[in-house]
């Protein structure tokens, strides 16, 4: 991996054993010249030494670039503590469940160990929550043959805020079906089901809320209140949860406090305007001093930590010790691959050697395309990797370079796409409307008659009612939502509905694995035929069309790039080309239309753009030309 290599090599020049030594509790050093993705490096480093370490920026932006920074660089025990997303006394709005769980769930894991890096904005910080020893005393741990209540149980999640329902979907759900306890903890990435046997429990296991599978079993889970569920009266800040050896490394200090400052003025004026509108004081509301952090006490509060200032200092505060990096930042190269080449080739003249670092292998190539082979007069590497700033540290003799900086392009950090599993959704489970169409993969073609509870030996059960021929009726468990999709087929034509216990179903199912087969040997031969045939290949991509590629504005999603590669190596494929590109309104189809496009084009071939309205075909025309 290259980056670990750069990340060598900036150790080399870090001085992180000096640094060590004067972050005392109370102490103030000052790191300076430290810029771009220089600053994750640095903060690397520390985490190596120091934990737990606290990362503060201005605003939420920098926070989750940084946060991308550290994952990159491999700081696996990185969290981010993101904003609650709601304004000062704006009652009004809905919370996002997802980001209380994640506050939720950073807090809780803060309390096990120290050995984390959490990174946070002014924003985030702004909010104070629940004391450590609410949050402790609120906490309930549950384990597997322990004795408890279900009444009980459920009095407890009532009481942790946790919200009654059919079914969990969300993260501070749970619902009761007999001796069976689903609940979705604000902490963990799955809900979990609890089996009791009288009063005890019996098992406890995750399971998937669209699918109802079981995903592990559990031999104890830990469920934690809603840090926004707290009254007003002792709350304290984020930085209140960890011990005094605790590392702040604040990020552009004097701008956090501007942050805070900020924030904290319009809770008070709004909070002023709050009392104005009803004339009276608010006590449910909370005074600002109750429920927000001032700067004045942030800025108390960190006083007993040890404390590393990137970039300027407030002009009430001076450093301990000051480090200077000499760090200089990433030219801006205006998508200029002569005003890049003229740069490689200076740096190389300096005994400096680039890093271009590429966020995928179609940039990667592009690169080798525009630059030609490395050599002593203009030394570079290329790797596919990604980070949000790019930096020069002349001392150590290297510089990182990002392509998205070069290309004047938007960047995004990587995230984690989520996985599907199969059978209906919760989500679609809920708009479902009595008399909707639903198809269970065993017994056929039904009509949704809405849920009932039903008793089955002696267990009281939650189960969807479906509804078949003759009025018969088929229940069926939660546990089995998986077996179930919601009815697809011909607009305004309703389907045949199914004869429980005619075999029918069975006869279809077979009749139609018959028809599959047949139509895959059509497809087989269609294809052998196509094979056979030979089609025009177009040529490789060219300098004109890497150019092309790297003027895009909008870094490519990953579909997107399957989708070019795909096209690509069809058009280049002597086999006639059949191809279908999906997908929504402003996804990026037209942008793999014009590589392609493009490339025909570059191969002495005509192109024709076909639309279904005039109002597109002008824009399509416009795009083309741009």
């Amino acid at each position: 991996m290259s980056l670990t290599h750069i990340a060598q090599i900036f150790s080399t020049q870090f001085p992180l054993h000096d640094i060590s030594r004067q972050l005392l509790p109370g102490s103030v050093v000052r790191l300076q010249q430290v810029i771009g993705s220089a600053a994750s490096f640095a903060l690397k480093d520390l985490a190596g030494k120091h934990l737990p370490l606290i990362v503060i920026t201005p605003d939420t932006e920098r926070a989750q670039f940084l946060k991308a920074d550290l994952e990159t660089l491999g700081i696996e025990n990185s969290l981010y503590f993101p904003p609650s997303g709601m304004k000062p006394y704006d009652s009004g709005r809905v919370r996002d469940t997802a980001v209380t769980a994640q506050r939720s769930d950073v807090i809780d894991r803060i309390r096990d160990t120290d050995q984390f890096v959490v990174v946070t904005s002014a924003e985030a910080l702004f909010e104070k929550m629940a004391s450590p020893e609410s949050f402790s005393e609120a906490s309930l741990t549950l384990r597997t043959e322990s004795e408890m209540d279900p009444d009980d149980l459920a009095g407890k999640l009532t009481d942790q805020h946790y919200q009654l329902v059919s079914f969990v979907n969300e993260p501070g759900e749970f619902a009761r079906r007999g001796g069976i306890i689903d609940i979705f903890p604000f902490a963990g990435g799955y809900p979990v089901r609890i089996e009791f046997f009288g009063n005890e429990i019996d098992s406890i296991r995750e399971f998937d809320p669209d699918s109802q599978r079981s995903v592990a079993f559990l031999d104890f889970i830990r469920l934690i209140p809603n840090l926004e569920s707290f009254s007003q009266k002792g709350r304290q800040s984020l930085v209140s949860f960890f011990s005094e050896k605790a590392v702040i490394a604040a990020v552009d200090y004097p701008g956090i406090l501007a942050g805070l400052n900020r924030h904290y003025e319009e809770a008070k004026d709004r909070y002023d305007a709050l009392n104005g509108e009803k004339g009276r004081h608010q006590n449910g509301n909370g005074s600002p001093e109750e429920r927000y952090l001032a700067p004045d006490e942030f800025a108390g509060q960190a006083q007993r930590h040890p404390r590393i200032l990137f970039g300027p200092l407030p002009s009430d505060l001076e450093a301990d010790h000051e480090f200077s990096l000499g760090t200089r930042p990433q030219p801006d190269f205006n998508s200029s691959v002569k005003l890049l080449r003229r740069n490689l080739s200076d740096l190389s003249g300096q005994g400096i050697d680039t890093w271009i670092l590429c966020d995928n292998e179609g940039q990667r190539s592009r690169f080798d395309e525009l630059l030609g082979e490395s050599g002593p007069q203009m030394r570079y590497r290329l790797t596919v990797e990604s980070l949000h700033r790019g930096f020069i540290l002349q001392d150590a003799g290297i510089a990182v370079y990002t392509d998205h900086q070069i290309f004047n392009r938007y960047h995004r950090p990587k995230t984690r796409g989520a996985v599907r599993r199969g059978g209906i959704s919760f989500k679609e489970l809920k708009d479902l409307n009595v008399g909707d169409y639903v198809v269970h993969v065993d017994h056929g073609i039904g009509k949704f008659a809405g849920f009932r509870k039903i008793t089955v030996r002696g267990a009281e059960q939650e189960s969807v009612v479906l509804r078949y021929q003759n009025d018969s009726i088929l229940y069926v468990n939660v546990s089995s939502l998986h077996k179930l999709q919601k009815y697809s087929g011909k607009d305004g034509t309703a389907p045949k509905i199914t004869k429980l216990g005619s075999g029918e179903w069975a006869r279809k199912k077979a009749k139609t694995r018959k028809r599959v087969k047949d139509i895959a040997r059509d497809l087989i031969t269609l294809y052998a035929k196509r094979k056979a045939r030979q089609a025009w290949a177009f040529s490789p991509d060219t300098a004109m069309q890497t150019e092309l590629e790297a003027s895009f504005m909008y870094e490519e999603t990953p579909d997107q790039e399957k989708a070019i590669t795909d096209v690509k190596s069809d058009m280049m494929s002597e086999t006639p080309m059949d191809r279908l590109v999906c997908g929504d309104v402003g996804f990026g189809k037209t942008e793999v239309a014009v590589r392609a496009a493009f490339k025909a084009v570059l191969d002495g071939k005509q192109v024709a753009v076909m639309v279904p309205t005039t109002i597109l075909a002008d824009q399509h025309w416009k795009t083309f030309r741009e």
